[in-house]
């Protein structure tokens, strides 16, 4: 079919490929398994049917190049496992898509390569190995993106890709510089104000991809980067008064105590939470209720049964707060501790 198409007729039949892979994989209840395409395992399908999505995705109109995107993971969804040879999956899936966001392409773009990537990492890690450097550069530029949709999945993406890594320090110390450092020159703003805001979106990127590389490959970070990681999330806890930064904040710290040494566990709780502090300030407030929820949300069988009761008893101060944002957040934490297997603790509290 494709030989007998001249190229600039190739975006006319994205289309076609995508409405026919998308129903195929809508009506099989979205199991890719009883969607898989027999005839993509052909020897010559793959290698026939992708050149066309390439073509399409680096030289057509933005919605072309979406869809086409699209399609380059949907027909790797629906392949049979024996027709993703590597050379194939390089050549016309992995290299093209990386290719493409090195330019200057509009956020349904990015976020279509980016949606692939991460299937494709999550699905086939063995094939984007091949690409891990030029991937992680790839996240590591988006997460600065003006997008919020671009930088929540490259945040996404860089989380999942270090799962694959044996260098993670490096990545969580240049995460940990621009957050240690500001991000005054991430995104250009016509105002101040404006600038504010772009700077706080993509400290929340950063932070959001530190939290994804301490879930997936933190028991590869050193003791000396997870020391800094503690300092400097706490840093930024402390002074921030934004309630989305201080979430992204809490979270990172949630991840970081499955890692690090139960001394630090035990202190983050007893010294950040359960000491008194100014809470006369309705971010002090807060950050203590985010920050035991998600302790007892990713810490939990770390933490002593009876410290478990008194963070409770400590949160239960916070319910009648005169702060909507304190009453939520420590309606949340104490939700997470009914999760603990031994209930005893909380009889008291």
């Amino acid at each position: 079919f494709n030989r007998h198409q001249p190229k600039d007729s190739y975006p006319y039949f994205v289309r076609v490929y995508h409405d026919f892979l998308a129903e195929r994989l809508e009506a099989a209840g979205g199991v890719e398994q009883e969607a898989a395409v027999a005839g993509l395992a052909l020897p010559k399908a793959l290698p026939t049917v992708l050149p066309m999505m390439v073509h399409s995705l680096m030289q057509a109109g933005a919605d072309v190049s979406r869809q086409s995107a699209e399609v380059l993971g949907l027909a790797v969804r629906l392949s049979p496992p024996d027709a993703l040879k590597p050379m194939v999956m390089l050549s016309y899936v992995c290299g093209p898509l990386i290719r493409v966001m090195g330019t200057r392409v509009p956020a349904p773009v990015k976020e279509a390569i980016l949606d692939t990537t991460i299937m494709l990492l999550r699905q086939h890690p063995e094939l984007v190995a091949r690409v891990l450097p030029q991937l992680q550069s790839t996240f590591v530029k988006h997460l600065r993106d003006p997008a919020r949709s671009v930088r929540t999945r490259a945040a996404v993406g860089l989380g999942l890709l270090m799962s694959l890594s044996s260098k993670v320090d490096v990545i969580v110390n240049e995460l940990l510089g621009n957050l240690d450092g500001g991000v005054s020159s991430a995104v250009a703003a016509s105002s101040s104000s404006g600038l504010q805001a772009a700077d706080r979106g993509v400290q929340e990127a950063m932070l959001q991809a530190l939290r994804g590389v301490l879930l997936r490959a933190g028991e590869k970070i050193s003791p000396p980067m997870l020391a800094k990681i503690e300092e400097t999330l706490l840093d930024l806890l402390q002074s921030s008064e934004n309630e989305q930064t201080q979430l992204q904040v809490a979270a990172a710290l949630g991840a970081y105590a499955m890692h690090c040494d139960e001394a630090r566990v035990l202190a983050l709780a007893s010294d950040h939470i359960l000491t008194e502090g100014d809470l006369s300030l309705w971010s002090v407030r807060l950050s203590k209720c985010l920050l035991a929820g998600q302790l007892l949300k990713y810490a939990r069988t770390r933490l002593p049964a009876d410290l478990v009761g008194k963070l409770v008893a400590s949160l239960a101060e916070f319910l009648d707060d005169d702060h909507m944002a304190v009453v939520e957040a420590a309606a949340n934490a104490s939700l997470h501790a009914l999760l603990v297997i031994d209930g005893t603790a909380l009889d008291d509290a």
